[in-house]
């Protein structure tokens, strides 16, 4: 039962040291029960500090049933296997058995690892590090090696891919850790996954019925469900990019390099490498072209997603991308020779390492034929681009993905759960329902507050004397008001902007005059920079995006969030102009059903970085006017929880002392 292991001597009192009593909680996993027992599905949001992870984790084991838990991101999925795992088998004090599963990149390649090892120099900077590490690992999974940079090369060497995998014909299939895992995953309790991992399995599903990479489940409960659109969205388009075309044609020059059949055929190696070359010089052409076109028409910044015109195809470029499709094209019928020849000599690995890099070559030419084709019966997709730096990119992607849970996931699966701090807009879920496709008919949905007490632990600052952000000239001031703000609370300070241009003027502005240890995101990896703000005094991080949602810094460390600008997304994307433009043709607003409810969804997660923890306070800062000036403002202030609000900035001074003050009293006492 539910109330036995939430409530006051219950199991998880019991068992926890730290144990809250928190209603939310129960409320929750009882609500989750209820819904995997009836099998029905559910919406819920849980405010922060619920405990949802255990509020979910809870009735999925209690549940006997086969249940995926799905998280945001690979850093939330490694959080609940290192940390609210197992708590809970410590609590619940018999074993159950809950496993991750992964794309495979994230494994040890043990093909590719016995390759390297066979040519790599062993003075390698890393090489010993790599070694220790495999000579260890159970699981082969890249997160535990903690001592190898992220974007260290001498990863992307001992890895693969699902484009590069050998399945059951690689001589390692038995011991393989992507083998290992799944098999585990058959067996599992629990199967732990991220989003990108399951509707990538789901895409793979639906394009080859038989096929999959998860096991058969009953249910689904989606953690940080408000991001599924936008992976949704991912999986279910075309992207082709220059450093895709750059990695086929890596591999195939490595496996030329290692190809046994030279000796018996020695005209293979030259042709190959004849061909390798054509391509390599097709792709540049086209790509080089593609990027002069993009430039040209672009009216974003340089790495935003902007609109294909129409004439992009003309004439001229429409030569280049058949130069490159003849070249793919005559790889793909060399690769399939080679590989014949390399299967009568007896060379099995090598002659299925071919097959798959052929395979990849038809792969490309389809989806550079899918981006290409505007007939007009493809009136479903929008057609973006993106540059930055050398990197080109192309793609066609669905202007909606509501049928994509409508269809393949609510009729097929006896329960889906999707929870997150931040599912409802303006009091409601009629947003993230019409986006996703989940009608009142097909879940409930529940809200559930969060258990800390903003009147006390938070001041949320909104001034109206303070120019528009949109004001160019008037940013000396803003800057002006920033500066007094952080010494407010010396420093202690998150900056959150809706741009990268805004971030460095603001971080350029203030620059000369700091009184506060500075970090801006890009000067480190993420994970670097917080472990910097956590253990650097007085820090001020500047950030944008990524740094809005799942960030967790509990404490005296961050006690000042500072939002710039109301975050509405940029209308002229492809895809907010497609889906906007969709919703004004259906009769609807676009304005009240996409954009208002989208950017107040974003400013509750920025919101959501500075209470953490019920001993956590301090300041919001919003200095973007309209909050407060504009009609659309209150739908922001709805979205939050109540706290206490004011427009002066005296007031904010006079409330930071005076909590100060009652914090070193109880700190004495």
């Amino acid at each position: 039962m539910i109330s036995d292991f939430f409530q006051p001597g219950g199991t998880l009192q019991a068992g926890l040291d730290t144990y809250e009593e928190r209603p939310e909680q129960e409320r929750m996993a009882q609500a989750i029960a209820d819904a995997l027992a009836d099998g029905t599905s559910l919406l819920v949001e849980a405010g922060t500090g619920t405990g949802k992870s255990l509020a979910y984790l809870v009735p999925a084991l209690q549940s006997d049933q086969k249940v995926v838990i799905s998280t945001g991101t690979r850093s939330l999925q490694d959080q609940l296997l290192n940390k609210d795992l197992p708590v809970l088998r410590r609590i619940v004090g018999q074993p159950f058995d809950a496993v991750p599963l992964k794309g495979t990149s994230n494994y040890l390649c043990r093909r590719k690892f016995a390759a390297y090892i066979a040519t790599a120099p062993k003075d390698h900077p890393e090489w010993d590090a790599l070694r220790e590490w495999i000579l260890g690992t159970e699981v082969g999974d890249r997160a535990e090696l903690s001592t190898i940079p992220e974007n260290a090369d001498i990863w992307s060497q001992v890895t693969t891919g699902p484009e590069t995998r050998l399945g059951s014909r690689c001589p390692y299939y038995e011991s393989c850790f992507v083998t290992r895992a799944r098999r585990r995953a058959e067996k599992a309790d629990l199967v732990v996954v991220n989003h990108h991992l399951f509707f990538s399995d789901l895409a793979l599903r639906k394009e080859h019925p038989g096929a999959r990479v998860l096991p058969e489940y009953d249910a689904v409960v989606f953690d940080e469900a408000h991001g599924l659109e936008e992976v949704m969205t991912e999986h279910f388009g075309v992207e082709l990019s220059s450093p895709r075309l750059e990695h086929l044609l890596r591999d195939w020059r490595n496996h030329q390099r290692e190809n046994p059949g030279k000796a018996q055929n020695p005209w293979m190696p030259r042709r190959g490498d004849q061909l390798v070359m054509n391509t390599a010089n097709a792709a540049q052409r086209f790509f080089a072209q593609i990027r002069l076109r993009l430039a040209k028409n672009a009216t974003q910044s340089e790495g935003e997603r902007f609109t294909l015109p129409e004439d992009l195809i003309d004439t001229q470029l429409k030569e280049l991308w058949l130069l490159l499709d003849e070249t793919l094209e005559e790889l793909y019928a060399h690769g399939n020779l080679v590989a014949e020849c390399l299967r009568d000599d007896g060379h099995e690995e090598k002659s299925e390492e071919l097959r798959i890099l052929a395979s990849r070559c038809t792969r490309l030419r389809n989806d550079l034929a899918a981006i290409a084709d505007r007939s007009p019966g493809r009136g479903d997709f929008v057609f973006w681009g993106r540059f930055r730096g050398p990197s080109v990119a192309l793609a066609a992607s669905p202007v909606g993905v509501e049928d994509v849970i409508s269809r393949e996931l609510l009729p097929n699966v006896s329960s889906l759960v999707f929870t997150s701090a931040t599912l409802s807009a303006g009091g409601h879920f009629r947003h993230i329902r019409e986006r996703l496709g989940i009608g009142p008919d097909s879940a409930e949905d529940l809200r559930v507050e969060s258990p800390f007490d903003y009147q006390e632990q938070c001041l949320l600052y909104l001034p109206r004397d303070i120019p528009d952000p949109r004001d160019l000239e008037s940013q000396a001031e803003r800057f002006t008001r920033i500066a007094k703000i952080l010494t407010i609370t010396d420093g202690h300070a998150f900056l959150l902007f809706t741009s990268h241009k805004a971030m460095r003027q603001c971080h350029k502005a203030l620059e000369s005059t700091a009184e506060f240890p500075f970090l801006m995101q890009g000067q480190a990896p993420r994970q670097a920079l917080l472990d910097r703000f956590r253990s650097t005094p007085r820090s001020v991080l500047f950030a944008t995006g990524s740094f809005w949602e799942g960030v967790d810094v509990p404490g005296s460390a961050l006690c000042h969030v500072l939002i710039d600008k109301l975050p509405f997304e940029v209308p002229t994307d492809p895809l907010n102009e497609a889906r906007m433009a969709r919703l004004e043709s259906e009769g609807a607003s676009a304005f009240e059903h996409y954009q208002l409810p989208r950017a107040a969804m974003a400013f509750r997660q920025g919101f959501g970085r500075l209470i953490r923890r019920k001993g956590d306070r301090g300041i919001v800062s919003v200095l973007d006017p309209r909050i407060v000036t504009k009609r659309y403002g209150r739908f922001f202030l709805d979205s939050l929880p109540q706290t206490a609000r004011t427009g002066s900035i005296e007031q904010v001074r006079r409330w930071w002392q005076k909590d100060s003050s009652a914090r070193r009293l109880q700190t004495r006492l």
